[in-house]
């Protein structure tokens, strides 16, 4: 009798070991699945910070050009000031010019 449970014991030793063996076979995949997405996680992460340094650089660069615009127009202000005024005062002097003129004739 000692035979039947050494097999049954056999059989069950067996089906065990195949349960472990399964269960850590899906405990490895499970630790592989983890590792994959810590992976593609600091990946995206990556990405993100280089999409967002883009980003600002972009910002930065229009933020500029408009910086350089206003410089631009600032400056075209101030030589229409400074073109009228030469006119203005140009005629103011050919209008003295005239009166003298006028006077003497």
């Amino acid at each position: 009798m000692s035979k039947p449970r050494d097999q049954e014991s056999k059989y069950f030793e067996k089906f065990l070991e195949e349960k472990f063996d399964r269960v850590f076979e899906q405990l490895d995949e499970i630790k592989a699945s983890r590792d994959r997405r810590d992976r593609d996680v600091n990946l995206m992460d990556t990405t993100n910070k280089a999409e967002i340094k883009a980003v600002k650089d972009r910002v930065i660069a229009v933020e500029m050009q408009m910086g350089n615009v206003r410089l631009l127009l600032r400056a075209a202000v101030w030589v229409f000031a400074a073109g009228g005024s030469l006119i203005l005062w140009s005629l103011n002097i050919v209008g003295h010019v005239v009166d003298v003129v006028k006077k003497l004739g």
